[in-house]
């Protein structure tokens, strides 16, 4: 059984002051629903990067078995080993920000232009 995290469009958005939490919920659900259920896996949808990442951390943490999380993204699984680390980073799979800041940053940017 696996918690299957789906990440696109149409997931869930959770405010970052509180994803913490959220990521704490989603994870006692799992050991819920994997301890009353049969070997189907669980799954969420998700809508940002500080999602996946706080699903992240509590696998390093150890509150999830690292190989019991994947991650899927236009249909395809990532999974993680046991210091969190993607199997791959597909391009669109949580780069928005990092997309904002290489432009806010210059980098790449063949001119940015100031207003002033």
């Amino acid at each position: 059984m696996r918690l299957l995290v789906t990440y696109g469009k149409s997931g869930r958005c959770i405010p970052d002051l509180t994803v913490g939490s959220w990521a704490e919920g989603v994870v006692s659900d799992y050991r819920r629903y994997k301890k009353h259920s049969s070997e189907e896996d669980y799954g969420v949808y998700v809508g940002t990067e500080a999602m996946v990442t706080a699903l992240r951390v509590l696998a390093l943490r150890g509150e999830i078995p690292y190989n019991e999380l994947v991650f899927v993204f236009d249909d395809k699984e990532i999974t993680i080993n046991g210091d969190a680390r993607l199997s791959s980073w597909p391009d669109g799979f949580c780069d928005t920000q990092d997309k904002m800041l290489t432009e806010l940053l210059g980098w790449g940017v063949p001119s940015a232009k100031k207003v002033e």
